[in-house]
């Protein structure tokens, strides 16, 4: 492919998940919109699928496959598509979300006619489980301004969907690449709006799929990587600003530990979503936090006394 018509990098990490990746694929392919190179980057899969995936390549010309030589986690495997990229933007596509028709002629002409807009970002459906889904919208202007205004809104809610946005190469080429953390997006996000403003498309454009809380990592893991990127976000702005935020940060990032620990107790793992509400009492103001938990219990108590049902029943069975 000459470089020249390559405007657009859509990169597609991926690890033991080859349909999904093929359906995130075909809504690439959909779109209508030639001038870009699609970057496949399995980071190691062991299901056996790379194969398969290595196929894919003969299905367009502007199709690459990659295959990372080790693991190298999730950030890492941002990292990785960065250098291989060759558009003038890149867009992450999640291996198992889609684009609605009309998402990349759209970004990129935004980027086009706001030069001061260091990525672009649009509202989505969120598709869950159980079949039913739910439109979520994002950032209400169109152009948030660089520095103050971006920073904060990104690091107090950070509501930009990650396969929903298209970033400006000449970012990661000016401000380095993506931290080896857990949630990366959410500080890089933060880094590019300390020096360009932050573009909205008030349209959904995007389709993500939610899945099973499946990560073996203990709420410590999360606690630790929030804290640390909420610290370097906080750093993003003067000096006078940080104290008054501080709270506010902590507040965000007891959300994020609740929310983690109520879906392990909606899928049945009590123990598990125990440890991240407890985790998220160390930043939260102790009565909002009586009060949160207080709700979180009466949510899974009807699945929690089934659970325990069920237990009793197994137990009596197997006397």
């Amino acid at each position: 492919m000459n470089d020249k018509s390559c405007m657009l990098s859509v990169c597609i990490p991926t690890y033991n998940r080859y349909p999904l990746l093929v359906r995130a694929l075909d809504s690439v392919l959909a779109q209508d919109f030639r001038k870009m190179e699609v970057i496949i980057s399995d980071n190691c899969s062991t299901d056996g699928s790379w194969p398969l995936t290595e196929q894919l390549a003969g299905r367009d010309p502007r199709i690459i496959v990659n295959r990372n030589g080790t693991n190298l986690g999730w950030a890492g495997n941002l990292n990785a598509c960065i250098g291989r990229a060759r558009g003038t933007y890149i867009l992450f596509l999640c291996d198992d979300d889609e684009l609605m028709p009309g998402m990349l002629k759209k970004t990129v002409a935004f980027l086009e006619e706001h030069d001061t807009a260091g990525l672009v970002h649009c509202n989505g459906w969120v598709s869950f489980p159980d079949g039913s889904e739910r439109l979520r919208k994002t950032q209400t202007v169109p152009l948030l301004p660089a520095g103050t205004a971006a920073i904060t809104k990104i690091m107090l809610k950070n509501t930009l969907i990650f396969s929903s946005v298209v970033v400006r190469k000449a970012c990661f080429d000016r401000l380095g690449l993506f931290t080896e953390t857990c949630s990366a997006d959410w500080e890089m996000w933060a880094r590019i709006g300390k020096s360009y403003d932050i573009g909205h498309i008030a349209k959904p454009l995007i389709r993500v799929h939610v899945h099973a809380f499946s990560s073996n990592h203990p709420a410590s893991f999360y606690e630790r990587d929030w804290t640390f990127l909420g610290e370097r976000i906080l750093s993003y702005l003067p000096d006078a600003e940080q104290l008054p935020l501080r709270p506010r940060l902590r507040g965000e990032i007891a959300h994020g530990l609740f929310q983690l620990g109520i879906q392990a107790w909606q899928q049945g793992q009590y123990r598990r979503g125990q440890e991240f509400l407890l985790a998220a009492a160390r930043h939260e103001n102790r009565l909002v936090w009586m009060y949160r938990y207080a709700q979180a219990v009466l949510l899974a108590l009807p699945r929690y006394l089934l659970w325990k049902k069920r237990g009793t029943r197994a137990h009596v069975s197997n006397v």
